[in-house]
Formats: C-alpha cells, structure tokens, sequence
C-alpha cells in the first residue's frame, strides 16, 4: 500500500499551478545557472550542502514536489496517485493539464496518453465504482 494521496483527474488539476510554479522557478534557476557557467569545465559546486548546485536544485524540486503529496518522476516530470490502484496519473514540464498515465509498474518512459477521462473523474470515485 503507498503512502501517497490518492488524486481524482479534477484533484491533481487543481493542484498543477503549484507544481507548475515549483518546476518553472527550478528551470529558470537552472537555467541562469547554466549561463553562468557554461564557458567553464566544471560545475558550480556548493561546499556547504557537498553537492554540485545544479543537482541540490533538482533534488529540492524533488523534495518540494512530494511535499505537496505528488510523486517525482524523473526531471521535470511528475505522477499523482489516481483513483485506480494501478495507474498514476503523469505530467511532465511543458505540459498545461494532466493528459498522461502510467502503470504503477512501468516507467516514466511507458507514459501514454489517458485513453478514458471518465474513469479518473470524482463521480466515479465518489460513488465507489
């Protein structure tokens, strides 16, 4: 059994704004730091933390976005528990609405879009089908 709150379609909508904010500050940041250093053959490196800057970015967005209750998937990219036990429902950077799922079992890269919106909808979880 996980851990992770289960999410209606309408659910995990509701939350994106702030996933969205979350990822659009972590690229932007990401990217200011990529100019800053592109001409160099290192990375920004933070001695405090002991981990190159660009990776403690990702990994707070990581930390942030579970701290919401949806689970990170792989840069930028990231799944909601939906309503049926065995699917998550996925959305990755760029995107504007979830229109993604996947198998619990399958990776990131098996994401396909939702072939049936209905089944994700609070009606459905709300009267226990």
């Amino acid at each position: 059994m996980s851990d992770w709150p289960v999410w209606s379609l309408e659910e995990a909508n509701a939350l994106l704004p702030q996933v969205i904010a979350l990822t659009q500050r972590v690229v932007l940041r990401l990217q200011a730091l990529e100019r800053k250093w592109e001409r160099l053959p290192f990375r920004a490196y933070d001695a405090l933390r002991g981990a190159p800057c660009d990776d403690l970015l990702r990994a707070d967005w990581a930390r942030d976005v579970a701290s919401i209750g949806a689970q990170p998937q792989a840069y930028f990219v990231v799944a909601f528990q939906s309503i049926e036990p065995e699917t998550l429902l996925s959305w990755a950077y760029g995107e504007v609405e979830i229109g993604h799922e996947v198998s619990v079992w399958e990776s990131v890269h098996e994401r396909r879009p939702i072939a049936n919106f209905d089944k994700f909808r609070i009606r459905d979880f709300d009267a226990g089908i």
